[in-house]
Order: structure tokens, then C-alpha cells, then sequence
């Protein structure tokens, strides 16, 4: 493998690292607001 491959690599890691992140963070505020919603609708 070439420096330049390694390095694409590990950008490709690092940005998959950050969506899956940002992902899992951000279904936990969907699924209490919209557990919300419904509780506030009965």
C-alpha cells in the first residue's frame, strides 16, 4: 500500500467513526421527543 492510500483510509475510518456517532446520538433525542408527543397527545 502507497502513503496515499493509508491516508485515504484512515479519512475514511475517521468520517465513518464521526456519522455513526453523530447518528446514534442524535436517535435517542428522536425516539424521547416523539415518546413525548405521544404520551402528551393521550
Amino acid at each position: 500500500m502507497s502513503s496515499y492510500d493509508i491516508i485515504s483510509f484512515f479519512l475514511l475510518i475517521e468520517s465513518l467513526t464521526f456519522v455513526s456517532r453523530f447518528i446514534f446520538c442524535g436517535f435517542p433525542d428522536q425516539t424521547r421527543s416523539y415518546q413525548g408527543t405521544m404520551h402528551s397527545t393521550e
